[in-house]
């Protein structure tokens, strides 16, 4: 979706979607009856959005200023800071499924992605520390997923999307402020339709995600999210055209068979006691 409003400012489609999401969530928050204000572990949750507005700006920033295909291959480490960081603090075990689908996954990744530092495709005419913004931000998401896990029990995941959503919408406007980007409206109707679409994407993925780390251990929902850069790259090639490479379906169906991995031991752990 973003890539179909590519014409528009960044800051203003941060903006705008975020505006979007806060009233989407409002609506929310209102016909379910949730309560914003008497919840529980409050500093864990301020602590949890927190992080994930550092972990949405420095993505924003990376896809903005590096190359496709670096800022996610860094970004996508994720699910490897995840483990590390679940271990320390949740004592989740690393089973060796959940090992062997985390290193499949991150190397269907970097087929898909193709980063500079790796394939040697283009010049890498970045300073190093540019690339340390994309690894923060995957660094953020590990902290993010634990922390989740920490307090989805005990707090609404629509509470907690809220929040996302309003810390989404000062990050919006700091942007906007920050970087002195002009604010064009947009009048045609389908860069409007699109950015409601995608402020109810957002929607729909925090609260699923927070759903998710009530039920399921961090590190195996890191590793699924995965599934993302495979969407991605289907979309692309079926929306807009672009070639089907190789190495893209063969990094493509890497990450299918962590993803299914995992799925297939905790089948056999639930119906057949079988830890894998």
């Amino acid at each position: 979706i973003v890539k179909a409003v590519k014409d528009l400012p960044t800051g203003v489609i941060i903006l705008i979607v975020a505006v979007y999401t806060f009233l989407f969530f409002c609506a929310l928050v209102s016909h379910q009856g949730v309560s914003v204000t008497d919840f529980p572990m409050k500093k864990l949750v301020a602590i949890r959005v927190a992080f994930g507005s550092v972990a949405y700006v420095c993505k924003v920033w990376s896809f903005q200023v590096l190359r496709l295909g670096d800022a996610s291959a860094l970004g996508f480490t994720s699910p490897l800071f995840t483990c590390i960081i679940a271990r320390i603090f949740l004592k989740e075990e690393f089973t060796p499924v959940t090992i062997f689908s985390l290193l499949v996954g991150l190397g269907g990744v970097v087929l898909i992605a193709k980063p500079t530092f790796i394939f040697k495709t283009e010049g890498n005419d970045f300073p190093w520390y540019y690339y340390l913004v994309p690894l923060l931000s995957a660094f953020t998401l590990g902290v993010l997923y634990v922390l989740q896990r920490k307090i989805a029990s005990r707090v609404n995941s629509i509470t907690i999307s809220f929040y996302i959503a309003v810390a989404q919408l000062i990050a919006g406007v700091a942007w906007h402020v920050i970087s002195g980007e002009e604010f064009p409206i947009p009048l045609c109707y389908l860069p409007r339709i699109l950015l409601v679409l995608c402020a109810f994407c957002l929607l729909v993925v925090w609260v699923a995600m927070n759903l998710a780390l009530k039920y399921e251990k961090a590190a195996s929902a890191s590793i699924v999210r995965n599934l993302d850069t495979v969407l991605a790259f289907f979309v692309q090639v079926v929306m807009f055209g672009d070639p089907a490479e190789t190495l893209s379906l063969v990094g493509a169906a890497l990450i299918m068979v962590g993803t299914i991995s995992l799925a297939l031991s905790k089948i056999f752990n639930i119906n057949c006691g079988i830890k894998l």
